[in-house]
């Protein structure tokens, strides 16, 4: 809803701007949708020859391109059959590769990077590098900040339709992360409202913060950490029980651990305060999110609310962590979790055969 997509396809001449005007030089070729405008009856050659015409490609450019298109794409031996045979993923090479392959000054990519199998992303994140160091311009949406940070020179921060911040990407990135991490987004004012409810429970706000039950945005590893989970139970005599679900990203979004509050009993509605403690250095340095949810029973009568990825944080540390380190930033906690380990080292008088240098 910040209005990305919109302002692609205002520049793409798909949508007419309400007000103002797009001012460019240089040809633009779109990938808004990938596949939009191939016909699955044609044969992939056909495409290839249907979509440069869209985009008013001339037939020199399609004749000198069309080899590395069908390469590039891995379709060679598919090139003469009809789109509607091909799978999912050959039909993304097909789409992402003739879009990269016509020598655009302008491409436009909506998402399109973040699609297909691990090798297909690096490829197409090579090739808009490709495309940048040629001298031609990418616009790049997305929220996936590694591949911003690998492709973009700039980066404009859009937030509720409007410009919150635009520069050099790793100033922006930063700011949007700690954003993303910190109070700002988190803060559960009036202008938020209620995370989930039910008709006997509406959890209200999730937190993390501090010992002292100050909301921050962001763990010191080697600290503990407290979340604080408000609640409004809408009936008097009920049981409760709330729970947490933590994730983080490694590769792909990946639950971490869950908790479960032992059964308390909310004598009269209203406002409930739930704090739970996590012991130091069981997180890593790396992005969390955390699902909440609260279980209302009352007369046998079981009734759950899930409010998913009702906040989030990040965990970070300054400096040494354990000992005196590691070479190559190699002491940096990673993981999905970090136990409280112990560790000794001792002398064994016992003889060891080696072989010789």
């Amino acid at each position: 809803g910040a209005g990305k997509s919109t302002l692609l396809k205002i520049i793409a001449r798909v949508t007419a701007p309400t007000l103002g005007r797009i001012e460019g030089h240089g040809q633009v070729v779109s990938l808004l949708e990938l596949g939009l405008g191939f016909q699955p009856e044609l044969t992939a050659r056909q495409n290839i020859d249907l979509y440069s015409g869209l985009y008013n490609i001339p037939a020199k450019v399609l004749k000198k391109q069309f080899d590395e298109i069908v390469r590039f794409a891995e379709l060679e031996k598919y090139i003469d059959n009809p789109l509607r045979t091909f799978s999912s993923g050959m039909y993304l090479r097909l789409a992402f590769s003739v879009a990269a392959n016509l020598d655009p000054d302008i491409l436009l990519a909506d998402e399109v990077l973040a699609v297909g199998d691990i090798k297909f992303q690096n490829s197409c994140l090579k090739r808009v590098q490709q495309m940048r160091d040629e001298g031609r311009s990418t616009l790049f949406v997305s929220h996936d900040m590694l591949a911003i940070r690998q492709i973009c020179d700039q980066v404009l921060w859009l937030h509720n339709g409007r410009v919150r911040q635009f520069g050099i990407t790793e100033d922006v990135v930063s700011a949007y992360e700690e954003y993303m991490f910190s109070g700002d987004m988190n803060s559960n004012d009036e202008s938020r409202g209620i995370l989930a409810e039910s008709n006997s429970l509406a959890l209200i706000s999730a937190r993390l913060t501090s010992e002292d039950h100050d909301e921050i945005g962001a763990l010191k590893i080697g600290n503990d950490a407290h979340f604080q989970i408000n609640l409004f139970t809408k009936r008097n005599d009920l049981n409760v029980f709330v729970g947490i679900d933590v994730f983080v990203k490694v590769g792909k979004k990946q639950h971490v651990f869950r908790g479960i509050q032992p059964r308390f009993y909310a004598e009269k509605k209203g406002v409930y305060i739930v704090r739970v403690k996590i012991p130091a250095m069981s997180f890593v340095d790396n992005h969390y999110s955390v699902n909440v949810s609260a279980v209302t029973e009352q007369n046998g009568v079981e009734k759950a609310v899930v409010a998913q990825s009702a906040f989030g944080f990040r965990a970070y540390h300054i400096g040494q962590i354990q000992g005196d380190g590691l070479p190559g930033g190699a002491d940096r906690i990673k993981g999905l979790f970090t136990p409280e380990l112990e560790w000794q080292a001792e002398f064994s008088d016992e003889p060891v055969a080696l072989k010789a240098n």
